[in-house]
């Protein structure tokens, strides 16, 4: 629904699928009379899923304009001045929690790695070597060099999750694990790319936005640790007192033992579920 317009005649120019589960619209509006404040409402994103993004491209007016539009925000104003580059680097900000908080295979990988316990400075380096490798192959894909097609990405990053899984079997903490998440993280970058990769940012906006959405997924990404590892172990720890005050101690190990296999099956089998659907 567009507003301050008068006279408006629409037409599709095309529609096409676009990799890895969109499609894209190419729409026309021809207008007869235009005032200062135009607005466009496409109200059909509310009525998309929540994790649903709609990257709209307007041309036709003194400049291009971009936005992204979601679920709760499906107005975009045009005629106005462009936006700030504190807007720029808030509005990406908050996209890099979102799309980590909102990747369930992202968590699920994440998870299935601090599962097996292990010293916090194991964690942490594992943690940072995933940091690293996705950090790079983000930029690689968002700056145009290198950006291998989704058809290959996602089913790989669903491999990689069921792969942890499996491991997770024959490990008994994380320490050397970072060696996993180095090469991991290399693809996983790739599927962080693919939130950045359709937006037609000016040129001098990239460098902010590819340093925001990086520093958002790591928020999201410190936020998700910071809830679940304490979660984990607190819950080991509570389990573990109560089969002592029952008098078995000698379960303990046990427990450890077959929770984790039983979680680590879970996670392999919605990742092999994610690799067929992908």
């Amino acid at each position: 629904a567009l507003s301050g317009v008068s006279d408006v005649s629409s037409s599709l120019v095309s529609a096409t699928l676009e990799e890895p589960d969109g499609a894209a619209l190419d729409l026309a509006y021809t207008c007869e009379t235009i005032s200062t404040a135009v607005s466009i409402d496409a109200t059909f994103v509310g009525a998309l899923g929540s994790g649903h993004r709609h990257l709209a491209h307007v041309t036709g007016g003194k400049d291009p304009f971009d936005d992204v539009l979601f679920d709760g925000k499906t107005k975009m104003d045009l005629g106005l001045p462009p936006p700030t580059r504190r807007a720029v680097a808030w509005s990406f900000l908050k996209q890099g929690v979102e799309h980590i908080l909102t990747g369930f295979d992202h968590l699920a990988f994440l998870f299935g790695l601090i599962l097996v316990g292990g010293r916090l400075r194991s964690v942490l380096g594992m943690v940072t070597a995933f940091t690293v490798a996705h950090s790079i192959t983000l930029a690689l894909a968002v700056l145009g060099l290198f950006a291998p097609s989704p058809r290959f990405i996602e089913p790989a990053i669903a491999l990689s999750v069921a792969y942890v899984g499996v491991e997770n079997f024959f490990v008994q903490d994380v320490r050397g694990r970072w060696r996993i998440t180095l090469p991991f993280g290399l693809i996983h970058g790739f599927g962080f790319a693919g939130a950045l990769g359709q937006i037609h940012l000016p040129k001098p906006d990239v460098p902010l936005a590819l340093a925001t959405f990086n520093v958002g997924v790591e928020i999201g990404q410190l936020a998700f640790l910071g809830a679940v590892i304490p979660l984990v172990f607190g819950a080991r720890w509570a389990f573990h007192r109560l089969l002592r005050a029952l008098g078995y101690s000698a379960l303990t190990d046990w427990f450890d033992r077959w929770v984790k296999r039983v979680l680590s099956a879970a996670i392999v089998v919605v990742a092999l579920v994610w690799f067929v659907q992908r």
